[in-house]
């Protein structure tokens, strides 16, 4: 009896994440730049297709605030359910605090990301 080896899988595979596109573009964007970084090779980096690309995003552009608008929805959240009592500079503190939530070796990736946002005047332009 011969062993039949199961079929590859198709379309995305099973850990592609928001994320993991984030890191591989920031990563292509630093390497190679980011006008010369394309979807399609960003796509391919990942194993994923350009259309599961443009499910997470709707632009390039768009998978760099990724972490970004989630540290915007957590300073919004605090800061609407602070106390009415709490000075406004400490609310925005404590806000700001909650947001940032990184650790030491997320500094180069943070440096990386800083540098592309301030150096590509679109990008610049965005923020």
């Amino acid at each position: 009896m011969t062993q039949r080896t199961p079929a590859a899988r198709r379309g995305r595979p099973p850990g592609t994440s928001a994320r993991e596109l984030e890191v591989i573009a920031l990563r292509l964007f630093t390497e190679r730049g980011f006008h010369e970084t394309t979807v399609d090779e960003i796509a391919a980096t990942a194993g994923v297709s350009r259309r599961t690309f443009f499910r997470y995003y709707d632009a390039k552009s768009d998978v760099l605030w990724n972490e970004f608008d989630a540290e915007v929805g957590t300073i919004t959240e605090h800061l609407a359910a602070a106390d009415a009592d709490l000075p406004v500079l400490d609310a925005v503190r404590e806000a700001v605090i909650a947001a940032n939530h990184y650790r030491a070796e997320d500094v180069p990736e943070l440096r990386m990301r800083m540098h592309l946002l301030s150096s590509v005047p679109e990008l610049a332009a965005s923020a």
